[in-house]
């Protein structure tokens, strides 16, 4: 447990540090939190409401946050989920990283006639672009984050879980892109880890300058000894972004499982912002 506390707060020193040290410019710059650039110069890219995350980080000194609400329906095992509001909070950093914090909120599941309720942990960490070629339009970014045992008893890992994601992203040229990642997460049931690896390919299509349209495969692919299954799961979904305004987006989206391990059905919408 000692291991634990010491891992958690070593983490979250390290964001600290980003944050504090390596933004040379933190008082003398004039973005909305004391650092960073004044204006923001890039169009809004968000990570919602795909499960492919973004290759983009957020510009230095900016926060984005990004909010929705999920309902699951899985008919064979008789089971739903609500979860809102999926909050996802990035702060630009550097012109190359973001710090994030993320965490699904208040969850109820119903599984077989039994009910689980409370909030989610929460997810610290960080995204850094590590390639971008404009010559062919083709960049690289990583994710590593933790998740830290904070949530209710009835939803907690109950101990810390890490996990990072390799992102990827190719444009094809207005208005067709292609992106996708590669995750290696390492959850914990009942006090043991296991690993499960999950990919994502997603196609997007900007139909105007501010409605967009997306088509996903994303897949969970769980194995070892502990894992509570080793069935992989498989899953499509689609779903528009519209831009009310340059700092505000909607979004919605709707899936459903293609093989017999995976829930049935999902829908959500949501709402992205930044200052």
């Amino acid at each position: 447990m000692n291991s634990t506390k010491e891992l958690i707060f070593s983490f979250l020193g390290l964001v600290a540090l980003i944050i504090l040290v390596l933004s040379s410019d933190l008082f003398a710059a004039p973005g909305p939190f004391g650092f960073g650039y004044a204006e923001l110069h890039e169009p809004m890219t968000t990570d919602r409401p795909d499960f492919t995350e973004s290759t983009k980080t957020i510009q230095r000194g900016h926060l984005q946050g990004e909010l929705g609400y999920r309902f699951t329906y899985d008919d064979d095992s008789d089971s739903s989920s609500h979860d809102i509001p999926e909050t996802l909070l990035r702060l630009g950093v550097l012109d190359i990283a973001e710090a994030r914090f993320s965490f699904t909120g208040y969850q109820n599941v119903e599984d077989a006639g039994d009910s689980s309720y409370g909030i989610s942990d929460l997810s610290v960490g960080t995204k850094v672009k590590i390639f971008e070629a404009c010559e062919c339009n083709f960049e690289l970014s990583t994710i590593f984050e933790i998740t830290v045992p904070s949530g209710s008893s009835d939803l907690s890992q109950d101990d810390v879980s890490p996990k990072g994601t390799l992102l990827w992203a190719y444009d094809w040229g207005s208005p067709l892109s292609v992106s996708g990642n590669f995750n290696f997460d390492v959850p914990v049931d009942n006090g043991d880890y296991y690993f499960e690896p999950s990919a994502s390919l997603s196609f997007g299509y900007a139909m105007t300058d501010k409605l967009g349209a997306y088509a996903e495969y994303f897949g969970f692919y769980p194995s070892g000894g502990n894992a509570p299954s080793t069935v992989s799961t498989h899953y499509l979904n689609g779903g528009f972004t519209y831009l009310l305004d340059t700092n505000l987006q909607l979004d919605i989206l709707s899936g459903f499982g293609i093989n017999d391990a995976a829930d049935d059905y999902f829908c959500g919408f949501g709402l992205s912002f930044r200052i």
